[in-house]
């Protein structure tokens, strides 16, 4: 039996838009959950955050990802490393705000990512 290539998980060409809509589904269910829990929007909004620019940086570059072509034979050096530095920087975020409740939990599963 004959080895078979390795093929990462990335989006065929054309594809993209179906993966935005899980993320749009995503954060259309994460905003629900405040209403549903008896959250407040008010103390989301109002709550200090520290360094949310690691937070913006690492999003800004997994939605570039998502949208750029970047050739196959770039996809284990450019664009793994990207995909680290955009860990790195939410990894940041999540440790520069570990001691408001909850955030120790978001710090655990983006580590398990």
């Amino acid at each position: 039996m004959a080895a078979r290539a390795y093929a990462p998980a990335i989006a065929e060409p054309g594809t993209v838009w179906p993966t935005m809509l899980a993320y749009v589904v995503a954060l259309g269910i994460a905003a629900l959950i405040p209403l549903l829990t008896g959250g407040s929007y008010y103390r989301l909004l109002m709550t200090p955050w520290r360094w949310g620019g690691l937070l913006f940086g690492g999003f800004a570059i997994q939605i570039y990802l998502e949208l750029a072509d970047i050739p196959e034979s770039r996809w284990h050096t450019v664009g793994y490393g990207l995909l680290t530095a955009s860990y790195v920087l939410i990894l940041g975020f999540c440790v520069g705000n570990a001691l408001i409740k909850g955030m120790t939990v978001v710090l655990i599963g983006v580590a398990c990512n």
